[in-house]
């Protein structure tokens, strides 16, 4: 089943695994659908991710399949990379780790970079039934656009490294949210993954490794050691060659 969608700014054509559509992806969002149709209201969705597994590539193919198929309810991908503190705020603001003082732009994608308390109030909204518009993260000057997004699909998935993450504000999310999913892959899928993106992004190969082994490698240790549990749990399975779902 190939589908064409921009993801992180590229355009992907993927090729997916039809037991995989059904028994993953589909299986979600009936799950979300029946919540919908039981409650009688917006449901919100959490679905985290260390970096590299795809997250940002399901949720695409979840507003596609919501909208092809009349038994499902319309789904709205909503990821965080819009709630980022913009760059003059994390060049100027710095964090000490390991006993070393660096600015948050060298770390931007850590939980830190985030503006936590600001998501929290508009997942807030969103759970109170208020119309709210959501901010989008902007790939060309790598800035958060404040209030760019409508929000109307009568379920939302908002997909993040961290949304499921057990420490600080980003607890509070889950309190939200009716349903969440945690989606994981072993180490060395997702280190090919981030370091051709980065590639395809402009940057030099030693650039791509160096940059994961400063953020990227650290953000995939965090997140799979401090995540809240999901409803369901999706992981990549070796003998069928494809992601399962509760495996």
């Amino acid at each position: 089943m190939e589908y064409t969608f921009l993801v992180n700014g590229f355009e992907n054509t993927i090729d997916f695994n039809v037991d995989e559509v059904e028994k993953v992806h589909r299986s979600i969002l009936s799950r979300l659908s029946a919540l919908y149709r039981a409650k009688k209201r917006r449901i919100i969705c959490l679905y985290a991710a260390p970096p590299g597994t795809g997250k940002s590539t399901s949720v695409a193919l979840w507003e596609i399949l919501s909208r092809e198929d009349s038994d499902l309810e319309n789904v709205q991908a909503l990821p965080i990379d819009g709630f980022h503190y913009s760059n003059h705020y994390l060049s100027s603001h710095t964090i000490i780790r390991d006993g070393k003082t660096s600015s948050l732009k060298s770390i931007k994608g850590a939980p830190e970079t985030y503006n936590a308390e600001a998501l929290n109030i508009c997942v807030q909204q969103l759970a109170a039934g208020e119309i709210v518009s959501w901010p989008y993260y902007d790939r060309n000057i790598h800035e958060p656009v404040l209030n760019a997004i409508p929000v109307t699909a009568p379920i939302v998935v908002i997909e993040g490294n961290w949304v499921l993450h057990k420490d600080g504000d980003w607890a509070r999310l889950r309190s939200y949210a009716d349903f969440a999913v945690y989606h994981d892959a072993k180490e060395n899928i997702l280190k090919k993954r981030l370091i051709e993106r980065k590639i395809r992004g402009g940057v030099t190969r030693t650039e791509a490794e160096s940059h994961y082994r400063r953020s990227d490698c650290r953000n995939i240790k965090w997140v799979r050691e401090n995540h809240l549990e999901g409803d369901a749990i999706i992981h990549w399975n070796n003998d069928l060659n494809r992601w399962c779902l509760d495996c």
